[in-house]
């Protein structure tokens, strides 16, 4: 209820406020875990940056206020515009500067499936980067997180046709979505956006191209036949459920244990991903292999605990 609560301020004036309902609703989702949120404003790309600053700016402003005073700034974003040509960068670039001028504590994410190019062009500008997996730069990265910001990743129809792990492709091995665990935290991935869960655009019950040729994206879920009960998990759910786990476990691993030369060889192996990935994007299609590795992470955990037996 961001729009109810702060409205569309008059040009010039500050808009009146009441954050009653809008701290209710966050409240409610962060006591269910929920730890992100994007903010739903109508800035799209058409709306140019002197219409930002004079017909937004007062809003964006008493929304980042609210924000810095409630301690939520790291847990709202706003997704300006998605997957932006080369020749468009320029022209986000300057619709940012109008955003981050009044909102300077609200970060605009970026996904970038259909180019790289150009992507330098926006630093400074963008608090969380999400390129496609097959357009991960592990040197960017490293130079975006040590700035402050966020890396992300994501997968869309782009992965249909490469070798990298997935998320939604049915027709393809099982472990592709088990390794994506794997490969998020062996690249120091630090958030995954999914598009999307429940997009049923068409009856996944009756074709699972939901999304043209490509099988399972955009329905982790399937609709309840008596469109009332709650929708059905699909084995890719299951499957990315266990890929987090191990991202979680292997991030305690590495609070266990460091990953530096001090490190024993056997957990900087599982830390790096090596049985995992024999090669940078080609993962493992063993099933046991996975299953393997997470249960000696497990074994070596239980093991760096005080006082146990192997301690």
């Amino acid at each position: 209820p961001l729009l109810e609560s702060v409205g569309r301020a008059p040009e010039g004036r500050a808009p009146r406020a009441d954050w009653s309902a809008f701290d209710e609703r966050a409240a409610y989702w962060l006591g269910r875990g929920i730890t992100c949120f994007e903010l739903k404003l109508p800035i799209s790309f058409a709306v140019k940056p002197d219409e930002i600053r004079s017909a937004w700016g007062p809003t964006l402003a008493a929304i980042d206020s609210h924000l810095v005073e409630k301690g939520w700034t790291g847990l709202f974003y706003l997704y300006f515009y998605d997957e932006p040509f080369r020749g468009e960068m320029p022209a986000m670039a300057a619709r940012l500067d109008a955003i981050r001028e009044f909102a300077p504590h609200l970060p605009n994410i970026l996904t970038y499936g259909i180019t790289t190019a150009g992507q330098k062009d926006l630093a400074g500008r963008i608090g969380i980067w999400v390129p496609n997996l097959h357009q991960f730069d592990a040197r960017f990265a490293r130079e975006r997180r040590a700035a402050g910001e966020e890396v992300w990743a994501y997968a869309c129809v782009a992965n249909a046709f490469r070798a990298y792990p997935d998320n939604f492709r049915i027709d393809w091995y099982g472990a592709a979505h088990r390794a994506l665990g794997w490969w998020l935290f062996k690249n120091g991935v630090q958030g995954y956006l999914y598009w999307a869960v429940d997009l049923w655009r068409r009856d996944p019950w009756k074709t699972t191209e939901t999304f043209d040729w490509t099988n399972g994206d955009g329905a982790m879920f399937y609709p309840p036949l008596d469109r009332k009960s709650l929708p059905y998990p699909s084995i890719r759910a299951h499957l990315m459920r266990d890929a987090f786990e191990d991202y979680d476990l292997l991030t305690l691993l590495e609070r266990a244990y460091g990953r530096g030369d001090d490190a024993p060889a056997e957990v900087r192996d599982l830390l790096t991903a090596k049985e995992i990935f024999p090669k940078p994007n080609e993962f493992t299609k063993d099933d046991e292999a996975y299953a393997s590795c997470h249960e000696r992470v497990l074994e070596l955990l239980e093991a760096a605990r005080p006082g146990s037996p192997r301690d």
